[in-house]
């Protein structure tokens, strides 16, 4: 199963996260309002996805913290924001983001791309059976 990490400001955000990604079968290894304790958590317990906020409770650029944090270049970090222009998507580019999605979120949107980036790739050959 694998687990993934949330730091949003919103605790409405934040539980509708968790339970969106609980349905698809993720396990949300934590839920914080303040990127510091999500990195206090993932000093002991590496996510394989953290789905982040810009700005948390603490008043954190999410960003910096990225920036500033080994963990953030350990592990991928899905972006979501509120604000899109070409000067956040250009500081979002240099801890280079898995993803990036626009609040409100997409539900569709968010399980497809959480498909697309935790799910494996399986691959088969079409013919084999053809030609037996």
């Amino acid at each position: 199963m694998k687990r993934i990490v949330i730091i949003e400001a919103e605790s409405i955000v934040r539980k509708h996260l968790s339970n969106l990604l609980k349905t698809e079968g993720y396990e949300v290894l934590g839920m914080f309002s303040a990127s510091h304790e999500a990195i206090n958590l993932m000093k002991f317990e590496k996510p394989d996805l953290v789905i982040s906020s810009t700005r948390t409770k603490d008043r954190f650029d999410t960003i910096e913290m990225m920036l500033g944090s080994d963990l953030g270049r350990d592990v991928p970090v899905l972006f979501i924001t509120g604000v899109i222009d070409s000067s956040i998507i250009n500081r979002y580019q240099l801890t280079k983001p898995v993803a990036i999605l626009s609040k409100p979120i997409d539900e569709y949107l968010l399980k497809k791309t959480l498909n697309d980036l935790l799910q494996p790739v399986v691959s088969f050959n079409l013919f084999t059976n053809c030609f037996r």
